[in-house]
């Protein structure tokens, strides 16, 4: 009787174990991901765009060329189906795609007018996130001039130049914020920027040129993103304060070409030219379980012992 009762209490304390993992699988499953990653994209606070007559929040931009192409790599719930749709401004259907996680949509700017379309994932009739896509009115390019603890400068080029009521911005950005200046004019289609970095905390960020139609009403548009580089403000990771910009990476060819030119950069010396949306972040891989299994083996043994103990 004695050796039953203490069978029955091991396999209690095992099925504990692993009631408890159990459940911390469970409840990391349920914490699901919907993302839009698309080569060259950045991330976009406090934007919007009404989809399906509901107001969503924008999380990121991505910006094209005329004749390019970009892979959008979709994540969601694997027994979810996922819906991807091009949406022009006032909610007529360019393009779906029916896809599963980890599929990719390609995006073929050849088939859309230069103007401001919507990327919209969707699962069970329900929209997930949205992203801003920009097919480029203009070719647009920038380079940092000099970088110090005051400002970030620089000059930008957009072929043809841009009419009377547009204006050229420098956007610093990364998941916490953005930071923005517009450039002056210098002549026709050559413009210069020079951004404060007094209140921009340390940090990576990616800079973004845009060009911006503001309307009588107060509707911002934009027309044309230039391509990305990623700027680090601040010490570097060996605690350096003298590293202000690194990693600095340019796109020759168009904002979401995969070619890169890198380039790096230190406060002592210049550069050369050269919108229901929740997403939520998780970690996909199954926990280890090992722990838990391991503790309802030791509870296990001591129980057994202390037993064997006081039955002698």
């Amino acid at each position: 009787m004695k050796r039953f009762l203490v069978v029955l209490t091991c396999l209690a304390v095992l099925l504990a174990g692993v009631s408890i993992s159990a459940n911390a699988v469970e409840a990391q499953s349920n914490e699901t991901t919907y993302s839009l990653d698309t080569p060259g994209s950045v991330t976009v606070h406090d934007r919007k765009a009404t989809i399906g007559g509901t107001e969503r929040d924008i999380t990121s931009l991505v910006g094209m060329y005329p004749g390019e192409e970009v892979l959008v790599n979709v994540a969601a719930p694997a027994d979810e189906l996922a819906v991807v749709t091009v949406r022009t401004a006032d909610g007529t259907v360019r393009q779906k795609d029916s896809v599963t996680t980890g599929e990719s949509v390609l995006v073929d700017s050849s088939e859309y007018d230069p103007g401001t379309y919507y990327l919209v994932l969707s699962t069970d009739g329900q929209v997930r996130t949205v992203s801003l896509l920009i097919v480029s009115k203009y070719r647009v390019s920038f380079g940092f001039d000099s970088i110090t603890d005051e400002a970030l400068t620089g000059d930008v080029t957009v072929a043809g130049g841009v009419s009377d009521a547009e204006s050229v911005q420098l956007v610093l950005s990364n998941d916490e914020a953005d930071f923005r200046t517009e450039a002056g004019t210098v002549r026709k289609g050559l413009h210069d920027f020079s951004l404060a970095l007094e209140d921009v905390p340390d940090g990576n960020y990616t800079a973004i040129i845009e060009v911006v139609k503001t309307e009588a009403n107060g509707t911002r548009t934009i027309l044309a993103t230039s391509q990305v580089r990623t700027v680090t403000v601040g010490s570097t990771d060996t605690g350096e304060s003298v590293a202000v910009a690194s990693d600095t990476t340019e796109t020759e060819a168009g904002p979401t070409d995969a070619s890169a030119e890198v380039k790096t950069a230190t406060k002592t010396a210049g550069l050369d030219n050269g919108e229901t949306v929740a997403p939520t972040e998780s970690d996909s891989t199954v926990p280890d379980l090992s722990p838990a299994v391991l503790f309802a083996i030791l509870v296990s043994l001591a129980i057994v012992s202390r037993i064997r103990r006081l039955t002698r």
